[in-house]
């Protein structure tokens, strides 16, 4: 086994650095950290992301970060979805006991956002 004593970052990669922290930072209020030319930090609570450019293709067949909402913060957040026109992939779709929608953010990575009501 493998000791981890933290968790210290996630990697998200981006075609251009300064379009994805104003996406993250205004649209699921990040905060910033650092920004530099090819790569910045935010967080989310007590997890950092870094934002590191690529002009590699990037993937675009899976969800890399996925995100639980309640069920008024989902409606709220679609209706904002629409009014920036961000990139709906797919959805929103009926889930279990729910609702999915997966949108791109600027450099095409894939976002999921559900809820699950409670019984």
């Amino acid at each position: 086994m493998i000791v981890i004593e933290e968790l210290k970052h996630l990697n998200v990669p981006t075609s251009n650095i300064e379009e994805s922290v104003n996406f993250y930072t205004m649209f699921f209020d990040f905060d910033e950290i650092s920004k530099e030319d090819d790569s910045a930090e935010i967080s989310f609570e007590n997890i950092r992301f870094r934002l590191f450019k690529t002009d590699k293709a990037l993937p675009t067949s899976f969800p890399l970060i996925s995100f639980s909402m309640d069920i008024d913060d989902f409606t709220d957040a679609l209706q904002f979805i629409e009014k920036e026109r961000i990139k709906i992939v797919s959805g929103p779709v009926e889930i279990a006991s729910g609702e999915k929608l997966i949108i791109a953010d600027p450099s095409g990575n894939l976002l999921e956002l559900y809820y699950v009501q409670e019984e």
